[in-house]
């Protein structure tokens, strides 16, 4: 079995997805300690613990230390079961990570495979769900991951609420694309969410991003959307596309911040 020190480099969660998404690719049995131990709340988190239960049940793996706050876990994989899933992070725990833990794992698939979440789509320290959708999904494509994914209803800090789903098909062959070349961007598209808050936040956050784009000599397309959700939040997410690169950007709206500077930010970045 395979030990791996969870509080290597920045000791985050980051260490706990990879480690068994590739554990279960290879099929290496793995124990992993000292979970998080760079956090200033050690262990598993709601998210950790729903990424790590999907893959489980996905696998039909045998896992010793699942639980909410372990800093110890065991994980023996198995072969990978294709069907359709249901896991709720229970929290507004963000359903990106836990995607990404469970994509990687799943390359594998002998057919398609659908997972639906329940938690937060757009919440701090994870990928917005735009991000993964318009940057992360399209980036992978290249390499010959193919999937699709559904936006239900989004779900923000503290309630969550949200619910999403991805599907991920079958990978033939795995190739490989440069990113290195110099590209010329010209283009910007975006979206801007907005869930029970007024309508002049999201429109001044998009004038901002516009004009700053106009400043860098960008063409800047930016939709807004105001789809009903369980909890109130907002923010924006921003890309480019050039030759085989994607570059992107996204920011949360936050209380002490003010909607031009949400835009501006997103747009400089």
């Amino acid at each position: 079995m395979l030990s791996i020190d969870g509080s290597y480099g920045e000791g985050g969660g980051q260490i706990v997805r990879t480690a068994v998404a590739l554990s279960v690719l290879t099929q290496q049995p793995i124990e992993i300690n000292n979970i998080r131990a760079g956090r200033p709340n050690p262990g598993l988190r709601p998210q950790h613990y729903t990424a790590l239960s999907c893959i489980r049940e996905i696998c039909d793996a045998d896992v010793d230390g699942l639980s909410v706050h372990s800093i110890k876990l065991k994980f023996t994989p198995r072969n990978i079961k294709p069907g359709t899933y249901t896991f709720d992070v229970g929290t507004a725990g963000s359903m990106t990570l836990v995607f990404q833990a469970c994509l990687l794992s799943m390359l594998h698939t002998s057919a398609p495979l659908t997972i639906r979440l329940r938690g937060g789509t757009d919440v701090r320290w994870a990928p917005s769900w735009d991000y993964f959708a318009h940057i992360f999904l399209p980036l992978i494509s290249k390499i010959g991951i193919k999937t699709e994914v559904k936006l239900i209803k989004r779900g923000y800090y503290p309630t969550g609420g949200g619910e999403t789903e991805l599907t991920i098909h079958p990978v033939e062959k795995l190739h490989m694309f440069s990113a290195c070349e110099s590209q010329n961007f010209t283009d910007i598209n975006g979206i801007i969410h907005r869930a029970n808050l007024p309508d002049h936040i999201s429109t001044r956050m998009k004038h901002a991003a516009i004009k700053t784009a106009m400043k860098q000599n960008f063409r800047a397309m930016i939709q807004i959307d105001a789809a009903p959700s369980s909890s109130s939040g907002t923010g924006i997410t921003l890309w480019s596309a050039a030759g085989p690169t994607i570059l992107g950007s996204t920011v949360l709206g936050e209380k002490t911040v003010s909607a031009e500077k949400v835009g501006e930010t997103a747009a400089h970045n």
